[in-house]
C-alpha cells in the first residue's frame, strides 16, 4: 500500500530558503519538467538545479499532516546529470529532511535525514529510503519536507513521485489492478465494477462487473533473485537492502452482464487496458502483466462452455528480510551490460 506526499508535478508548493530558513534563496531552484518525467498521468516531475554557492540552501514544502505510522518507508524516481554514491570523487549533492508541528526541522532532536544517491548519471533509479528511525512525533504527522544543497558543485536533477509505502506483494497488486479496471468503462448506462474474488465471501455482485480471479502463485523461474542494494545514505554509512524474490502472480478475469454486447464490450475494455503486455505501476515500480494462453480443456461432444476466462500473469518481487547495516570497509563491483552488438 501507498500513500502519495506529492506527485513532484507543481514546484510551486516548494519554496527555495537560504541557509538562515527564511530568505528567499536564488542559488537553489525547482521547476516542473515535461521532457523528463517516470509515471503517472501528470507527465510532469520536478528539476532541481543548484549553484555552486548553493551548500546549504533548501528547498521546502509544508503538507497537511500525514500519519505515516502504518508505512515503512519513502520511495520517489530521481534522476541526476552526475553521478553521487557519497565516494570522493561523487559524493551526494542533496539531502532530504523531515519535519512536523511536534517535531520541526530546527529541533536538535530531529536528526533523521537521507542523502540522495544516484549511481548512473542521466539515469532513472527508484530511491527507497526507511522510515523505521523516523521519530514519532514526524512519522506520526509529517507536515514539512526539505530538500538540501550539501555540496559545492552546480548540480541539476529530477524527482518524481515521492510516496510512503509499505510492501505488501498480493494486495499490491491486486488493489492496482482494481484501479486499472473498476467504472472505468460503463455499458448500458450502468458503470463497470471490478472486483477481486473471494470464495470464502458468497456476496454476489450487481451487474455489469469484471471479476479478478486469483489463479497461482508461483517462484518464477524466469527471473532471478536480485542481490544486496545499498540503500539509506547517513554521514559515513549506510545499509543493505536484502535481495528480493521474483514471483509470478496469475489471475484469471471473467466478465459479467445481462446480454452478450455489453460482455463484449467488456472483454475488450480488460484487453485493451491489460493486454497484450502492460505495466502495473505499484507503490512507484512497474510491474509487467501480460496475457497468457491457455489450451483450452477439451469438452464433450456438443456441450457449450460455460464462462470464457482471459488469463495473465504478474511479474513481481517480494522483499525478503529486512536491511541490515553495511560492515566496513565496503567494496560493491558495478557492471555494466550492453546490449549493442561489438564493435
Amino acid at each position: 500500500m501507498h500513500l502519495v506526499l506529492d506527485a513532484m508535478n507543481d514546484a510551486s508548493r516548494w519554496s527555495p530558503l537560504a541557509p538562515d530558513g527564511v530568505t528567499a534563496s536564488a542559488q537553489i531552484s525547482m521547476s516542473n519538467d515535461p521532457d523528463k518525467f517516470r509515471y503517472g498521468a501528470d507527465g510532469v516531475s520536478a528539476r532541481v538545479n543548484t549553484t555552486n554557492a548553493a551548500r546549504g540552501h533548501t528547498l521546502r514544502r509544508t503538507l497537511p499532516p500525514a500519519d505515516l505510522s502504518n508505512f515503512d518507508e519513502l520511495r520517489f524516481w530521481f534522476r541526476s546529470t552526475r553521478a553521487a554514491d557519497g565516494s570522493p570523487a561523487r559524493p551526494f549533492f542533496l539531502r532530504l529532511r523531515l519535519g512536523s508541528a511536534a517535531m520541526p526541522l530546527a529541533d536538535a532532536s530531529n536528526a533523521w535525514f537521507r542523502y540522495l544517491p544516484a549511481f548512473r548519471a542521466e539515469a532513472w533509479e527508484l530511491v527507497r529510503v526507511s522510515i523505521a528511525d523516523l521519530a514519532p512525533q514526524v512519522r506520526g504527522a509529517l507536515s514539512v519536507l526539505e530538500l538540501a544543497s550539501v555540496d559545492d558543485a552546480s548540480s541539476e536533477c529530477n524527482l518524481d513521485g515521492l510516496l510512503a509505502a509499505r510492501e505488501q506483494m498480493l494486495g499490491d497488486v491486486e488493489t492496482e489492478m482494481i484501479a486499472r479496471l473498476h467504472q472505468r468503462l460503463s455499458v448500458g448506462g450502468a458503470a463497470v465494477a471490478a472486483r477481486v474474488h473471494n470464495p470464502d465471501d458468497p456476496a454476489v455482485a450487481a451487474m455489469p462487473y469484471i471479476q479478478i480471479i486469483p489463479r497461482a502463485i508461483q517462484l518464477s523461474a524466469e527471473r532471478s533473485t536480485s542481490g544486496e542494494t545499498r540503500t539509506d545514505f547517513t554521514e559515513n554509512s549506510f545499509r543493505l537492502r536484502p535481495p528480493s524474490v521474483p514471483y509470478d502472480l496469475y489471475y484469471d478475469i471473467d466478465v459479467f452482464a445481462q446480454n452478450r454486447p455489453h460482455k463484449a464490450e467488456i472483454y475488450e475494455f480488460v484487453l485493451k487496458t491489460l493486454s497484450p503486455r502492460s505495466e502495473l505501476i505499484v507503490n512507484g515500480m512497474p510491474l509487467m502483466v501480460e496475457l497468457i494462453n491457455v489450451i483450452p480443456e477439451p469438452r464433450v461432444a456438443l456441450s457449450l462452455p460455460d464462462r470464457t476466462l482471459l488469463s495473465f500473469k504478474v511479474a513481481t518481487w517480494q522483499t525478503a528480510g529486512v536491511s541490515t547495516p553495511a560492515v566496513l570497509p565496503y567494496r560493491d563491483v558495478s557492471i555494466g551490460v550492453s546490449a549493442k552488438a561489438p564493435v
